[in-house]
Formats: structure tokens, sequence, C-alpha cells
């Protein structure tokens, strides 16, 4: 129920193809995201069994590199992690809870969902059952371009859910390139890794 991150760039692939993310073209990054990746470790090795939280920046800061390379360390640590698919079946909760070592399920793109509210709703019933402190460690992730409406929709009404997933604030992710010299070099580098996939000379 949660995808891998593994995707072969196609043949001949357009420069369009080289900028998504799936495939990995450039290098991850570290320096720089040492604290967010911290951060995600603390947050998916303490605290409740169920939670839910939001990463988000403006597009091509990096949220889906980063979770990715987040992806591939907690399989790492054995657990079942990956994306959630965008049309997943009514028992897509109970097939997770079913898998046996701890869950990350990401979600991208999470404020175009529609079907966000009711995924949401389906781990916090979950979270709010006593029984519930019996299962293993099962973690959300949220990637969003803003913590805007969409989110304040979801946090700002008073409802159970609301009031759940303003337990945990939104993360902000910031940008790894801020000076002109610092997006000189990072542009650099990507241009060098396009060119060796596409095999030609810079």
């Amino acid at each position: 129920m949660v995808t891998g991150t593994e995707e072969k760039l196609p043949k001949d692939p357009p420069p369009s193809a080289l900028l998504n993310a799936r495939y990995e073209v450039v290098p991850f990054r570290q320096h720089g995201r040492e604290a967010v990746l911290a951060e995600l470790d603390r947050w998916c090795d303490e605290g409740p069994p169920i939670a839910v939280r939001l990463l988000h920046a403006e597009g091509g800061a990096g949220k889906t590199r980063l979770a990715i390379e987040w992806i591939r360390r907690r399989r790492d640590q054995r657990w079942a992690a990956g994306f959630l698919p965008g049309k997943v079946p009514d028992d897509w909760f109970e097939q997770l809870r079913a898998l046996g070592p701890p869950v990350l399920g990401v979600i991208d793109y999470a404020e175009s969902r529609s079907d966000l509210s009711t995924l949401l709703e389906r781990v916090h019933r979950s979270a709010s059952q006593k029984k519930g402190n019996r299962y293993h460690q099962m973690r959300f992730l949220l990637l969003a371009r803003n913590d805007g409406d969409w989110w304040q929709s979801l946090v700002r009404t008073d409802s159970p859910l609301s009031r759940w997933l303003g337990t945990t604030p939104p993360y902000r992710l910031e940008p790894l390139a801020t000076s002109a010299p610092d997006r000189k070099t990072v542009f650099r580098e990507a241009s060098e890794w396009f060119a060796k996939k596409r095999k030609k000379k810079l």
C-alpha cells in the first residue's frame, strides 16, 4: 500500500524529466538537511503510536527529494516506508497496519488531494482508540507547498480531528541555496548531472 521510491529514468529523457525528484538524477545533498532529518527521526521514534505531520515549502525546495531519502533511511531501520498512492482502497489503513513493522506513509501534494480529509479521519479514528496503544508506530507525513487555507480549514475548526492535528506543528522546509553564490553552485552541479544523464557535454 506504500509505494516505492525507485523509478527508472526514461530512455533519452526530455529535459522536464530530469527535474522529477522521483528519478533522483541529482544526488541528495545532505549538507543543510541534517536538522530536518534529525527532527523527522525524532518525530518517528518518539510520541504516540500514530501521528500525522505537515512538511511544507515552495515548489522546487526539495520536499519530495528529502522524503525519498528519509524513506530509504527508515527502510534501513526496518520500517515499511513509502508514498501513499493517489487512489487507495477502502481498507488501506488496515492493510498498512497488517504489514507488521512500523509504518511511514508519505502523502505528496497533500493540499490537492480531494480525499485528504477522509484519509486523516481514518488515521485519527484509530489513534483515538485506547486499543491503538497496542499497535506499532505509524507515521504519516504530508508534503505540501504551503500551510495556507487548505491546512487552516483542517486545524481551525472545532472538531476532534482539528485539535489532534494541531498538537504537532507543521515544519517549514527552508531552501538550501539562499545566496547568489550558493545558487550558482547548486545550478552548476545539477547541470553536470543532467548533462551526464543525457550523455552531452556542457
